[in-house]
Order: structure tokens, then C-alpha cells, then sequence
């Protein structure tokens, strides 16, 4: 058996790359209407779109993807991003889909998110990260927050679900209130 991966590493969960085993369970989720349904995709996710997109996020790109593990059994709970690096901004945006409903609300998002903002913050020595959300998105919202997150602002009527528009909430974090918090 090969010795787990592991990037970064929290208390209860640690980030490593997304792999091709991940397959299946990305696509399970992907495609549960429970998670789905904050995600920007509304289309379904087929084996051979899924394997694509984990081909492409394999490769050294701009963005930097993980697969968030349970440290205690190894459980793939989802992915977290850190997408649309601008360096000479200093900018990224974050985004995840962590699809085991069953581990939701106990705080393992937060780490992830926390652990991703500390590799921005601290080793790619970015100075602000974006994040959004549905603003029906209590959860989402409420996780952001609880990261350092501010609300920068709304668009309106960004997001067409169920049959009505849906505003979107824009949210960042900057290095120096992260910092803050996380003493």
C-alpha cells in the first residue's frame, strides 16, 4: 500500500493533491442534488468529465486544488481551491464542494479553509482572498465569516436555481485581519 500524501496537514484533516482515485467519489458528489446545489455546474458530470477535469487539476496550472481527507479514516470529504492566482495583485479566490453530507457541520471546512489561507497568506504571500456565495447559502456564508471573511458585496440576481435568480454574496479576507484572527 502506498504511504498517504499529505500537502498540508490540520488537527482532524489534512489537503493533499486530487488524484484519479478520487474519481468516482468527486463524480458522486458532484452529482448529488443536496451539493450541487450552490455549485456554478448545472449540468451533469459524467466518468469522462470528471476524469478530465481531475487530468487538468493535476497538472501544474494557475490554480492550486487539494482533496480534503478525514485524518481518522481517510475519507475523501470534498476539494478546496485556490483559484485565479493573480501575483502581481496579490488576489485568489477560493472555492470548495465538500460532498460528504454525513461529516457537514463539524467544522472540517473551516480547517480546510483555514489551512488554504494560511498557504496563501504565509508561502504564496498573496494579500487578499475573494470568495463568493448564493446569499441563500446560510452555511457557506456563516463558514466564510468564521475564516476572517468580510461581505464586500452583492450581485444581484447572479444565479438562476429553481426556477428564480438568486443574488450572490462577495466576500474577502485580507492577509493582516487573518493574521488577527488566527492569533
Amino acid at each position: 500500500m502506498q504511504d498517504k500524501i499529505v500537502f498540508l496537514e490540520g488537527k482532524r484533516i489534512y489537503l493533499r493533491p486530487i488524484d484519479l482515485s478520487d474519481l468516482e467519489t468527486l463524480q458522486r458528489y458532484a452529482n448529488d442534488p443536496v451539493v450541487r446545489r450552490y455549485l456554478t455546474n448545472v449540468i451533469p458530470v459524467s466518468k469522462i468529465d470528471e476524469e478530465t477535469w481531475i487530468k487538468k487539476v493535476m497538472t501544474r496550472g494557475g490554480d492550486v486544488n487539494f482533496a480534503v481527507v478525514l485524518k481518522k479514516n481517510q475519507k475523501l470529504l470534498g476539494t478546496m481551491a485556490l483559484m485565479k492566482i493573480n501575483y502581481v495583485d496579490g488576489v485568489a479566490t477560493t472555492g470548495s464542494m465538500l460532498g460528504a453530507k454525513e461529516e457537514w457541520n463539524k467544522g472540517y471546512a473551516k480547517e480546510a479553509k483555514m489551512l488554504v489561507l494560511e498557504y496563501a497568506f504565509m508561502t504564496l504571500n498573496l494579500r487578499k482572498i475573494c470568495s463568493a456565495a448564493f446569499a441563500d447559502n446560510k452555511g457557506s456564508i456563516k463558514h466564510n465569516l468564521n475564516c476572517g471573511y468580510k461581505i464586500e458585496g452583492k450581485r444581484i440576481k447572479q444565479f438562476y436555481r429553481d426556477g428564480k435568480y438568486h443574488d450572490e454574496i462577495l466576500l474577502a479576507v485580507f492577509k493582516s485581519d487573518w493574521l488577527k484572527l488566527k492569533k
